[in-house]
C-alpha cells in the first residue's frame, strides 16, 4: 500500500490512481477483459464527447471509451467506480451503464470501457426541460448545470446529455453524480458478458482496495 508522504493532495491522489491503475490492467489482462484500440474500428464510431470516445456497439447498445479523469482531476479508479458508475446507474437505471473492461489509449491514457443503451430520440433543447425531468426525479437545479436534494449532487446535467425518446421518456445518457454520503453501498455495477462476474464492483473494489 502507499503512504501519505510530502506533497499535494493532489500529488497524493495521483500516485493512489497509478498504483489502481496498474492493478486493474493486471487484473483485466489475466481475466481477458485488456483491449486495444483496435478492438473498436473507425466504421463503428459515433461520437467523441469530452471524455469520452462512443462507438457502436450493436442496434441497442454503445460502447463508451471513458478517459475517468477528464473532468475531476482528483478522481481515482475507485472514485470513479463509485461515483460515475455504481451512483449514475443508482440514479439513472433506465441507462445504467455495464462495465466492460479497461484500455490504454495511443497517448497511454487509462480508460474504462463501459456499454450503455444506446437512446434514439431527440436531445432535449432547453435547461428548463432539463429542470422538469430532474424535478420528478426529486432532484432541483441548484446551479447552471447541477442539480441536488439533501443526499445527492448531479453535475454536468446539459440539455445535450438528456434525451427524449420516441415514446417520450427522458434518458440521461451522461452525467457527473456525487454522494453526500459514501456511495460504496451502491453494488449497483452490471457486469456485461465480457466481465465474467456475479459483481464485479465487489471484485474491483477487493483488487484494488
Amino acid at each position: 500500500k502507499t503512504h501519505a508522504s510530502r506533497g499535494t493532495g493532489m500529488d497524493s491522489n495521483a500516485d493512489t490512481s497509478r498504483r489502481q491503475e496498474s492493478i486493474l490492467e493486471n487484473y483485466a489482462k489475466r481475466n481477458d477483459i485488456w483491449f486495444k484500440q483496435g478492438h473498436f474500428p473507425d466504421r463503428l464510431y459515433i461520437d467523441k464527447g469530452g471524455e469520452a470516445n462512443v462507438y457502436r456497439k450493436s442496434d441497442d447498445r454503445v460502447v463508451k471509451l471513458v478517459d475517468y479523469r477528464h473532468i475531476d482531476k482528483s478522481l481515482t479508479p475507485q472514485s470513479f467506480i463509485d461515483n460515475r458508475i455504481s451512483l449514475f446507474n443508482h440514479l439513472f437505471p433506465e441507462s445504467a451503464y455495464e462495465l466492460m473492461g479497461f484500455m490504454r489509449d495511443d497517448n497511454g491514457k487509462f480508460r474504462f470501457i463501459v456499454t450503455q443503451p444506446y437512446i434514439q430520440g431527440e436531445r432535449i433543447r432547453n435547461q428548463g426541460q432539463v429542470d422538469v425531468a430532474m424535478e420528478e426525479n426529486g432532484l432541483t437545479r441548484s446551479e447552471r448545470q447541477s442539480y441536488s436534494n439533501d443526499l445527492y449532487e448531479v453535475h454536468d446535467l446539459h440539455e445535450k446529455n438528456v434525451i427524449k425518446s420516441k415514446s417520450g421518456t427522458v434518458f440521461v445518457i451522461d452525467a457527473v453524480p456525487k454522494s453526500k454520503q459514501s456511495p460504496r453501498g451502491f453494488e449497483v455495477v452490471k457486469p456485461s458478458q465480457t466481465l465474467k462476474s456475479d459483481s464485479p464492483n465487489s471484485i474491483l473494489k477487493s483488487v484494488i482496495a
